[in-house]
């Protein structure tokens, strides 16, 4: 994918993090305080708050390092497409320490 549009995802994806007025405060968040620096892959059933524990856990680390490929504009990105990304969180941020991807499964062989 281009780095343009890539950017112009991630930017338009921001707008996500901005705390809601009916957000739910996780009890789970709690456990997630003091994170190693490790990969962590949060699973359960269908809107049961996976995302919403993310982004909780991505204000505690104080990190807007998040990309959604449940995005349809994100159909054609492959695993190259991963080292621009992480240029423009480093770019944008100045940060790489904590990324954040939600449905990263719709990426064939992400892992």
């Amino acid at each position: 994918m281009l780095k343009e549009v890539l950017k112009s995802i991630l930017l338009s994806q921001q707008a996500w993090l901005i705390e809601e007025d009916r957000e739910i405060q996780r009890e789970q968040l709690a456990a997630f305080a003091s994170l190693s620096p490790f990969g962590y892959i949060l699973t359960g059933v269908r809107r049961s708050g996976k995302s919403t524990l993310m982004k909780q856990i991505m204000r505690q680390q104080g990190s807007v390092n998040y990309f959604n490929f449940e995005d349809s504009r994100t159909a054609g990105f492959d695993l190259h497409d991963f080292l621009t990304l992480e240029e423009l969180f480093s770019e944008l941020t100045n940060d790489t320490q904590w990324l954040f991807f939600d449905e990263i499964q719709n990426i064939e062989g992400w892992e």
